[in-house]
């Protein structure tokens, strides 16, 4: 069985990039087994398309991660960029969209 691949839409703030982290923390067991991939854009390497390389990325992944804050949602690039091309995957069945919570939003 493949791996699920686990790709997580969250902006680069010191907050929401720290709950990321601990987040990974809980999936590691997981990952060392095999059992699910994380799709970061963190690791993309210097010199790649940025953009084209996340959107495969998004593209690619069964279960999107929407690591909710103000940041995110004040974020043109998350807000009106990765969520919706996340949700249409999900309404299309073909991936999961899970969104949680990092921190309060008005």
């Amino acid at each position: 069985m493949e791996p699920v691949k686990i790709y997580y839409s969250c902006t680069d703030v010191p907050k929401d990039k720290e709950m990321r982290l601990e987040l990974n923390t809980h999936f590691m067991s997981l990952k060392r087994l095999s059992k699910i991939t994380l799709c970061l854009t963190g690791d993309i390497l210097p010199g790649v398309d940025w953009r084209h390389e996340q959107n495969m990325r998004l593209q690619s992944a069964d279960l999107i991660l929407l690591l909710v804050s103000p940041n995110f949602l004040a974020s043109d690039r998350h807000y009106q960029g990765e969520m919706p091309q996340a949700l249409e995957r999900h309404y299309a069945k073909n991936a999961t969209v899970v969104p949680i919570l990092l921190r309060p939003t008005t």
